[in-house]
């Protein structure tokens, strides 16, 4: 059961919505003014809390989540971050902007916006996967018998994000000043703001 949920979380980066959420969060974090070590050190931040998300998530997916996913509150809240972070792609939000990119505790604050937004968006492509592992863990008499699976799928899924994120917007960053980053940029942000317009009305 572990190999194949160490497999099932490596295909999900395949996935569109994890593809495109992937492309963000390159974008995001090679705004940032990182350096090396500590480029390392708070992508794996972002690594780690998306793992605790989705052991979370997936813990309670027959009882609390579903609630939670589906609450108008929570939903207005993603949508508020996801236009928020459209809008810094864009450019509009330059005064927070500057913080974030030169300031550790707006840096660790868009780290966790981030991490959450990536897990909810990416977790409607990867709940298949997560269903069938824990329905091959019913019967299991421990909790550790149940997370385990939970946790060797979120690691697979997030070592491989975690190491295209890291070397992609390293290399960006040092191109983040050329016209094209800035037209991909805008672009991004233009279309994370649709997705979720389009979604509102959808919803």
């Amino acid at each position: 059961m572990y190999i194949e949920a160490l497999l099932g979380g490596i295909i999900s980066v395949l996935t569109p919505s994890v593809f495109f959420m992937t492309i963000i969060s390159i974008i995001v974090f090679s705004k940032m003014d990182l350096k090396n070590d500590f480029r390392l050190f708070t992508i794996s931040i972002f690594c780690l809390l998306i793992i605790i998300y989705y052991v979370i998530i997936g813990m309670f997916l027959n009882s609390t989540a579903p609630g939670i996913l589906t609450d108008h509150r929570i939903k207005l809240l993603f949508v508020i971050l996801n236009i928020s972070i459209g809008l810094w792609l864009l450019g509009l939000l330059n005064v927070f902007s500057k913080n974030i990119e030169s300031n550790k505790l707006f840096k660790s604050i868009g780290v966790v916006i981030i991490s959450i937004v990536f897990a909810a968006q990416s977790y409607s492509a990867t709940a298949p996967i997560i269903g069938t592992i824990l329905i091959a863990s019913i019967g299991e008499t421990t909790i550790l018998a149940t997370v385990l699976p939970l946790l060797v799928f979120a690691v697979g899924f997030t070592i491989p994000i975690g190491l295209i994120v890291f070397l992609m917007s390293r290399f960006i960053s040092k191109k983040k000043e050329k016209k094209w980053f800035v037209i991909v940029e805008s672009l991004i942000g233009i279309i994370i703001i649709t997705l979720t317009i389009v979604r509102i009305f959808l919803s």
